[in-house]
């Protein structure tokens, strides 16, 4: 029986290299099962035979066209192999989040309450490098900030003129350092009273 063959210490190896590969890159633990054409993931609970096969003819398609264009071999099995799917994104901080707090709310705050908030507006012509003032919340300026840098105080001087100018952005302030600041109001109070 299987059960009775002895594995050899390369092969051993590359199972657990090619087992440890998986589980990094695509998640899969040992015992799982996936199907890639091309390095398209076919979920199998979605996708039936007629609709792989499907897959399969476009996938057929493209090569073809590549081919055609003069790329050919180790090229075309290079190029049909890049990840146009990234696995997954971890953003640098996610601005949907709860802690979060805003300066400023475009849809909200009485302020801008004069502002046109349809979508319509963003197709509208304006002149080049303009902002339109819509009220909704699709531009936002995060800065962190550490209140012992002097810096800080140009970085709050820019986005205050923002603010003023009533530019169409959400403001947040973070502090880059002391957890004791987190409030922006209380950041705000430390760098303009160290001036």
């Amino acid at each position: 029986s299987l059960t009775r063959v002895t594995v050899n210490q390369e092969m051993r190896n590359e199972i657990e290299a090619n087992q440890k590969y998986f589980a990094e890159t695509l998640g899969l633990q040992p015992g799982d099962s996936a199907l890639f054409i091309n390095g398209l993931h076919i979920d199998l609970d979605i996708q039936n035979p007629f609709s792989i096969l499907d897959i399969l003819k476009q996938e057929g398609r493209i090569m073809d066209g590549l081919y055609n264009l003069g790329i050919k071999n180790k090229d075309l099995s290079k190029l049909l192999n890049v990840n146009v799917y990234p696995v997954e994104e971890n953003p640098a901080l996610d601005i949907r989040h709860s802690a979060i707090i805003w300066m400023n709310d475009l849809e909200r705050d009485q302020k801008y309450r004069s502002w046109p908030s349809s979508y319509q507006e963003l197709l509208r012509p304006t002149f080049p490098g303009v902002i339109r003032q819509i009220r909704r919340n699709i531009f936002n300026l995060v800065l962190f900030i550490d209140p012992a840098q002097e810096d800080a105080v140009e970085l709050v001087k820019l986005a205050e003129l923002f603010y003023h100018h009533n530019i169409p952005l959400r403001y947040w302030l973070r502090n880059g350092i002391f957890s004791f600041y987190d409030d922006p109001l209380m950041l705000l109070n430390v760098i303009y009273l160290k001036r």
